[in-house]
Formats: C-alpha cells, structure tokens, sequence
C-alpha cells in the first residue's frame, strides 16, 4: 500500500477561479440582491430587506467589487445582458445563494449575453436560451446549466480574451471568431443532435477534463486558426443515438490541418459503441482508429486510452480506465471537479497519471469504494 499523501496541489496550469471578492469601495454595498420570492422592488434598493425582482435591475448599476446575489429557486423572467465591466482584483460577480454545488437553483428564462465587459464572474445560474459571451475579457462562467437543443448552449465568440468555462453543464458549445485562451475544464457537455464542442478559429483553446456526449457527428473538432490549443484529460463519447438519421461512422476528436500548429493532446479516452463504426482521430486530413496508430504517426496522444464501447468506462464505475490515470500538469486542470470533489486517490489502483499522479480523466472524480481522500 502507497503512504497517505497530502491534498493534490495543481500548480502547473491550474486555473483560478472565484477568489474572495474584493471590498467595494467606502459608501458602496459590497453586495446587491435579488429575489423574486419575497416582496422585491425593480427600483431599489436591492438590499437583502428590499431586493431587486430581477437580475437586469442590479446588471444595471452593478459597480466594480460588488456581488449580486441571486436568491435560490428563482426565476428571472427575462433576457439578461451584462455590459458593465469591473476591475483588476474587483472584479463584477453574479452568484445564486446555494449550498449545491452541482445543480443552479436559479434559472434565467431566455438568453445571457455578456457583451464589451472585463473582469465578470457568473456562478450558478441556469440558462434557457444561449450564453454568449462577445467582444470580453476576463470572463468567468462557473456551475452553469444550460442543455438548449434547437441551438447552441454557449458561444464564445467576437475576439474575447481569457473566458474560463468551468463545471458546467452545456448542451452545444462554439468557441469561435477570434476568441483567444479560452479554457474550458471540468464540463459536462452534450452533443444530440448538435456537434457538442466546436472550436473555430480561436487560437489557444484550453479543454481539459471534460465529459462530452456526442451522437450524429464528432464530438469535438478544432478548426481554422485555432493553433495553440491543448485537449487534455478528457473523456468523450461518440454515441449512437435516437436523434441521429442513422449510425455510422464517427470520429471522436477532429482537429484540421491549420489548427494542428503548436496545438497537443494527450490523456484522453475516447470510447465508442458497438453499433457506431469510430475512428478515433482525425488529424490534418489522416484518420486514425487507435491511439497507437495516431501517436506514432503524430507524436500526440500517447498515453490515449481506446475502448470500442463505453461499458465500464463512466464515472464512478468501479475499475473504470479513467481513475488515477490523467495528467495532473494539464493546462487547465482543475480542482475541485464538477462535483466539487477534491482528487480521490483509490489506493486498489495504480496511479498511471503523469509523474505517478492520482487525477482522473473526465469531469468527475470517481468516488465509489474509494476510501482515502488525499
């Protein structure tokens, strides 16, 4: 048996994510809120006593360092649009009052846009239109929920700089349009019948330790200028499904012959099924069905896993090839997962991750039977 080992500390690549909130400035409430349970005001003050009704009302005069806190089971009736900006270490922050970590208990009707706006952190919030964050920088999505299937779940797009997506769960994503150093980790998302990750032209694209559904077409392709990128860590199904026209082939990662500039991949698992005829890669215009194949002809992905099915593949399934087997020095990698789950170490498994390292691949850490939390 290995010793006990201290909490895993993520220091190459890890992505910061909602610090303490900076102190607004004197005279200024360091939190606005909002409620449309109780007795509320369009007008103010949005204290706790008298909170806004809805979110546009505190995106209005929201300032740098202040919270806007959204009460739980909430519904917002609206189209949010946030063009306000903070500031370097006061940053403007949406978050709904929750003790879940897993699931909004707050959702906004239609469409959340973030457009011409610096230093914003989102946490929480359920979407039932799209998300679109455009022509931004410093962008923080956190707890998302947003499974729109008649259009895209979340855009990334107009040349926003530095947008963190993180232990969301989307239908389907783009990152598009001159979008730069966009990190997208410890997501669910689901592709039926939509491609559910597409990148576009959007150089130095982050996506490690996700989970990504995908049916009818490839789960996730990078294209265009999008050189630069990494894909990591991930877990990604290529799956038959009701909603596609008919099975057949599938390609589980395809990256074009532009976007393979500077761009790496490594630690994935890619797992298909057996009525989907997969291939696993599809690499500057060469396929390739086995990780073997692509790391000898590419340099890329050699420690990919490759299963022709899925059983015994999830999360939290016992014996699972994602379990203790990712690279913990991943650009992007992130803790807590989706869950909010700090690394398990299951001490029945040897740890194959980069430099003997426990991380699982996927966006959740894989708890049953697992006994030591390190």
């Amino acid at each position: 048996m290995r010793p006990r080992r201290t909490t895993v500390l993520l220091t190459a690549g890890l992505v910061t994510l909602l610090g303490t909130p900076a102190v607004a400035a004197a005279g200024t409430p360091a939190d606005l809120y909002v409620n449309s349970t109780i007795a509320c005001s369009d007008t103010g003050p949005g204290s706790k006593a008298v909170p806004f009704c809805r979110l546009s009302s505190a995106a209005k005069i929201v300032k740098p360092g202040q919270t806007v806190r959204m009460q739980a089971r909430a519904h917002s009736a609206e189209s949010l649009v946030i063009d306000r900006s903070g500031e370097p270490g006061k940053p403007i922050t949406f978050v709904v009052e929750t003790t879940s970590p897993l699931f909004p208990k707050a959702f906004l009707d239609g469409d959340l846009t973030v457009t011409g706006a610096s230093h914003v952190r989102i946490s929480g919030l359920g979407v039932a239109g799209t998300t679109r964050i455009s022509r931004s920088t410093d962008i923080e999505l956190n707890a998302i929920t947003g499974l729109r299937r008649d259009a895209d779940a979340l855009v990334v797009a107009d040349a926003s700089k530095d947008v963190r997506v993180t232990r969301s769960q989307l239908g389907a994503v783009r990152i598009e349009g001159g979008a730069e150093r966009t990190v997208f980790s410890r997501n669910l998302a689901f592709g039926r019948p939509r491609p559910a990750l597409t990148v576009a032209d959007a150089p130095g694209t982050v996506i490690t330790n996700n989970t990504v559904y995908g049916a009818c077409v490839t789960p996730l392709s990078i294209s265009g200028g999008s050189s630069g990128s990494a894909v990591f860590n991930n877990v990604i199904y290529a799956e038959p499904s009701a909603d596609c026209p008919a099975a057949g082939l599938r390609k589980g990662i395809n990256v074009s012959a532009s976007a393979t500039v500077g761009t790496r991949a490594d630690y994935n698992l890619i797992a298909g099924d057996p009525a989907v005829t997969l291939v696993a890669y599809k690499w500057a215009g060469a396929s390739y069905k086995k990780p073997a194949e692509f790391a000898a002809a590419t340099g890329q992905g050699a420690h990919d896993i490759f299963r022709a099915t899925s059983t015994g593949v999830g999360f939290n399934v016992a014996g699972s090839p994602t379990i203790d087997s990712a690279d913990a020095t991943a650009p992007g990698a992130l803790v807590p997962d989706f869950s909010g789950l700090p690394a398990l170490d299951d001490q029945r498994v040897p740890n194959t991750g980069k430099n003997g390292g426990y991380l699982d691949r996927g966006a959740v850490e894989t708890s049953i039977g697992v006994t030591t939390v390190k």
